[in-house]
């Protein structure tokens, strides 16, 4: 609060509505108001989710595709990443990707243990057993 009140006192009125913005934006996406079909179809997240409710049949190239991943920009995927990025440390680990497919619908199923790996794997190009948000927008868009 501090912050925007001394770019309020700055009378630079682009400068407090930007950090307004930031703010807003900033929340609504560290999952204090978001839903992701905020940000992408319901009816798409079905689609995507329909085809890999059966164990080991998640594919992230498929999956991303079908639910619109692929299309959005760089800062969309990465708004999305924080979404599920359930601890807010910057990165996904092992638990929070077996989980993935429940960030986009509550009753969706687990990740396996070789899909979470297989995840994983696609993504960590640094290998250091995480996927930073860089990494994550790679992967959505290779």
């Amino acid at each position: 609060m501090m912050e925007l009140t001394r770019r309020r006192a700055s009378g630079n009125p682009a400068a407090w509505l930007s950090w307004e913005f930031f703010s807003w934006h900033q929340g609504k996406f560290q999952g204090w108001k978001m839903s992701i079909t905020d940000v992408l179809s319901a009816d798409d997240i079905a689609a995507a989710l329909q085809e890999c409710q059966d164990p080991d049949t998640f594919e992230p190239q498929k999956f991303f595709q079908t639910s619109g991943l692929s299309k959005m920009s760089a800062s969309q995927v990465k708004d999305v990443f924080r979404f599920i990025d359930n601890d807010q440390s910057g990165y996904l680990d092992e638990e929070e990707l077996k989980f993935f497919l429940q960030k986009f619908e509550s009753g969706a199923r687990e990740l396996t243990e070789s899909e979470t790996k297989s995840l994983m794997a696609a993504a960590d190009n640094d290998g250091d057993g995480k996927i930073g948000a860089d990494e994550f927008q790679e992967m959505v868009h290779s």
